[in-house]
């Protein structure tokens, strides 16, 4: 059995390692877009949560999540979010939310997500919960973050 690794998790120094050299990356310019896969109750969040806790401190760190509903709440990670973020990003999601097209409002997560001097962890939980629009921005991201300063977790 091995020792408990950063934050008490038992067996979980290699995720934590990849993750961490994957936070390295981000803040030298490269993102990052991680999923953390396994059945329901195999520790993806107890994970998050422990590296989230070793943090310097340094970065922002994002959290959002999708519910577990029969009609999943538009937009619902970002939602979450969006208090912890521009003012840009806010009226984008708020024009959204009111029936705008999505695509102002990826342009504004990633101009965010970009700004200098800041690296940014954004967490989004539970994405098999996640609605079609959350899908489309994870995808926008996974394709755009190759030179911004973030780490994106989905589990």
């Amino acid at each position: 059995m091995s020792k408990p690794a950063e934050g008490g998790l038992l067996e979980r120094d290699d995720v934590l390692s990849q993750l961490n050299d994957a936070l390295r990356s981000a803040a030298n310019g490269v993102g990052r877009l991680v999923l953390l896969s396994g059945e329901a109750g195999v520790g993806k969040t107890s994970v998050i949560q422990g590296f989230v806790s070793g943090l310097s401190g340094r970065e922002r760190v994002l959290i959002g999540s999708c519910d577990p509903l029969t009609t999943p709440r538009p937009l619902g990670p970002l939602v979450d979010v969006a208090g912890h973020m521009g003012p840009l990003l806010k009226k984008a999601l708020d024009q959204t939310l009111a029936g705008a097209e999505v695509h102002g409002l990826f342009g504004s997560v990633l101009a965010d997500l970009n700004a200098p001097g800041r690296m940014s962890i954004l967490v989004i939980e539970d994405a098999h919960w996640a609605d079609e629009a959350t899908l489309d921005l994870l995808r926008f991201l996974a394709y755009r973050t190759e030179h911004v300063p973030v780490l994106i977790l989905v589990s």
